[in-house]
This record gives C-alpha cells, structure tokens and sequence, in this order.
C-alpha cells in the first residue's frame, strides 16, 4: 500500500482542538472520524467536492477520482486508530480553512501496524447548501513507527 494512500484521511477527522476553533468544525470533524472510523468509504466520498483537488508536499496534485483510488483500500483495515488536533479556522471570502495535524494508525490481520503523520489545510466550501471539501495541501505527509 501506498503511503500516501492513507495520508488524505488524516485531513478528515478530530478528536481535540487548539486554539480558536468554532464548535461547528469541531463537529464536523468529529463526524468525519466516526465515518473514517467506522470504515464507511462512502459517506467519506460524500464530504468531497466533485472538483476536489489533494496537493502533496511534493507539490504533486490529484484529483477526487486519482484520491479516492488510493484511500479506498485503507478502508478494508481491520481497525482504524485517528487523533487530530485541530489548530485553527481561518475565512477566506466563501471559502474556510481548517488546519491540522493528525495521525492516523491501521491494522490490517497478519501484518504489521502502520501509522501515519500529516500537517496540512482543508479547504471547506458550501456547494448547494453542504459543506464539502474542495482541497487538501499537506505540508507533511510521512509514515511513523506506529506505537
């Protein structure tokens, strides 16, 4: 499995937060790690803007479609582990960023644990009268020992 394949899902998902973070993210976020959690790959899709783009900290880009592809087997793990610390909520006109460090841990039956650290922004946007995410840029993105 890639590692990045993984990596997108650390975007979506919060336990704590520091700083200045409206309730409503929190929520939000809190929803997200239910459905990540609960290995729910399709309501996962649904919080994504059909336009929705990932940035890499390698600069590369993907799509939702080039995403999707790469995160749909992390959903097959036999136990998803997720700790995010939400650390602020910055408006950009319609636009609402939403930054975070997370790490994400997998296990899969008869192999190793893998764990996963990413640092990075959401981008939220209403499409229709629903939130969605319309980017992801990760300024870190990197496997961890998993503890």
């Amino acid at each position: 499995m890639k590692r990045s394949l993984c990596l997108l899902l650390l975007a979506s998902a919060a336990l704590a937060s520091a700083g200045h973070v409206p309730q409503e993210w929190k929520d939000r976020y809190a929803y997200e790690k239910k459905v990540i959690v609960g290995k729910d790959l399709e309501a996962f899709k649904a919080m994504y803007a059909e336009d929705y783009v990932w940035t890499q900290p390698d600069g590369k880009k993907k799509n939702k479609k080039e995403t999707f592809e790469e995160v749909g087997p992390m959903f097959q793990a036999d136990k998803i582990e997720m700790h995010e610390t939400l650390k602020s909520v910055t408006k950009r006109g319609d636009i609402v960023d939403v930054s975070f460090d997370a790490t994400l841990k997998l296990t899969f039956k008869g192999k190793p644990t893998m764990a996963y650290h990413e640092i990075g922004i959401d981008s939220w946007k209403k499409v229709k009268g629903k939130w969605l995410i319309v980017g992801t840029v990760d300024k870190v993105s990197e496997e961890i020992k998993a503890k």
